[in-house]
């Protein structure tokens, strides 16, 4: 085991989370470069996040967290959590995000908030 570097562990789990689909996927090999050290446990944690609530709105986080840029497990865990996922339209049109009928205020600064936490 003394050959193992924190690297093997990142592509074993990227491998698994490629059957998490490619929004995932793509998501998971960003958060393994910003955050290098720690991106295998993180991993694990979005693996089991995706088993407990289902891929399609994993996806969704994911695809939220993408576009504002957070790449944390914790971003996606509260967007899960707080069923944050459940309106995308926001996302569709970056200018439109403080008038989404869902949302009423810009979500950037939240997101920003839930990543210092």
């Amino acid at each position: 085991f003394s050959n193992i570097t924190s690297r093997h562990y990142k592509d074993y789990y990227l491998k698994s989370v490629m059957k998490l689909g490619e929004v995932v996927y793509k998501y998971c090999e960003k958060l393994t470069e910003v955050q290098q050290n720690s991106s295998y446990r993180m991993l694990q944690g979005i693996i089991s996040l995706g088993k407990k609530h289902g891929q399609e709105r994993l996806e969704q986080a994911c695809r939220r967290a993408d576009f504002y840029g957070n790449y944390s497990y914790m971003c996606i865990k509260n967007i899960l959590t707080k069923n944050i996922t459940t309106d995308m339209r926001d996302l569709e049109k970056p200018g439109d995000v403080q008038t989404s009928d869902t949302f009423k205020a810009d979500l950037r600064q939240y997101d920003l908030f839930l990543s210092m936490q």
